[in-house]
């Protein structure tokens, strides 16, 4: 009868124990990720890094990143630390007793940026340097100059375009991302100073416009030709 009763006494232990213990656990809160809104992914450039606030789970937390060649983490007390190493996406997974928790990371390429969008330029005047940013390491130029008015030389390693203008005209220069997702126009317009009052023909390839010659009249003759009656300077 005793035994009995110690036994049915240690069922009943271990039953309040266990149902202890599942109380207990169930009374950790979720993971959160970010100290305003819920964060569930990170953007972040290469050679960066970003750092989220950590709540929830037993205050103890550890994390994995699927690819660490792409990204890698590490918890400080409750700081998630992210770090991009190479443009591409994976997850983190961040655990904290029985709670879990994954976190897209994509590591992107630098916005691209330029520092002038419209140039305006006098012919064989000096140059002009614009700068272009981010895009990536591969960011290319395309030039679109069917009149051939400028020159362009392109230093990739500090991001600095020179144009150099030879005649009057317009032309464009296109920045693309690496990724090709990203475009920015440079409109280039060279144009001499002053006015065209006088009709003639005048120099397009100097600082202001220069007459070479006046026209007094000029004829044209179907299927012969043009003569133009003029005063030579």
């Amino acid at each position: 009868m005793i035994k009995t009763v110690i036994t049915q006494l240690y069922i009943a232990f271990c039953l309040i124990c266990f149902f202890a213990c599942e109380k207990q656990k169930e009374e950790f809160p979720d993971i959160r990720i970010g100290k305003e809104g819920v964060v569930d992914e990170l953007s972040l450039n290469k050679q960066t890094e970003k750092r989220l606030l950590l709540s929830g789970g037993n205050g103890k937390y550890i994390v994995n990143v699927e690819n660490a060649q792409i990204a890698t983490a590490d918890i400080s007390m409750d700081t998630l630390k992210v770090k991009g190493w190479l443009e591409g996406e994976t997850f983190a997974t961040i655990i904290s007793h029985d709670k879990r928790i994954r976190l897209k990371i994509n590591v992107v390429f630098p916005e691209l940026g330029i520092s002038h969008s419209v140039v305006q330029l006098l012919p064989r005047f000096r140059s002009k340097f614009i700068s272009i940013s981010g895009g990536g390491e591969l960011t290319k130029l395309e030039e679109d100059d069917p009149a051939d008015i400028m020159d362009m030389k392109w230093d990739g390693s500090t991001g600095m375009l020179e144009i150099y203008p030879k005649y009057e005209g317009e032309a464009r220069v296109i920045a693309i991302s690496e990724d090709a997702k990203e475009k920015k126009v440079i409109h280039i317009k060279v144009r001499p100073e002053g006015k065209l009052e006088i009709p003639g023909w005048y120099s397009t390839n100097s600082s202001s416009y220069y007459l070479i010659q006046n026209n007094n009249m000029v004829v044209k003759r179907k299927g012969v030709g043009t003569w133009i009656v003029n005063s030579a300077r």
